[in-house]
């Protein structure tokens, strides 16, 4: 289910967080193909159950800053992106009272955690 940039899905339920990040890439990479290896993971802290899913590419933009690296010749380009994701939706969160930490995976790369409290009343 792709959600919008403003974070509209359908379905009764929503669990959207929004988050920033900035990436160097390498000069020529696509960063559709960069969004597409994004995956986003909620940890149950009772169960310690997980849930994964990916990110749709919604927009990326360029920075107008691109470095390279001294000891490299390599030509490294900087990515940003805010989004929405919505965890009922794109990592099939069961919908009961929970306590997550959720973080974001790009390859051998992880986001800090952040911890997410559902409760359904």
């Amino acid at each position: 289910m792709l959600v919008t940039p403003n974070g509209n899905s359908e379905g009764p339920f929503k669990l959207m967080i929004a988050g920033y990040f900035i990436l160097d890439i390498n000069s020529g990479e696509s960063a559709i193909d960069l969004a597409e290896r994004i995956v986003v993971v909620a940890v149950n802290q009772k169960t310690a159950k997980a849930y994964t899913g990916k990110m749709h590419n919604i927009g990326f933009r360029k920075s107008p800053f691109s470095n390279t690296p001294p000891s490299s010749g390599n030509s490294f380009e900087t990515i940003s992106s805010n989004f929405n994701i919505d965890l009922f939706q794109n990592l099939n969160i069961p919908t009961q009272a929970a306590i997550y930490s959720v973080y974001a995976t790009l390859d051998d790369q992880k986001s800090n955690a952040v911890q997410i409290e559902v409760d359904i009343k």
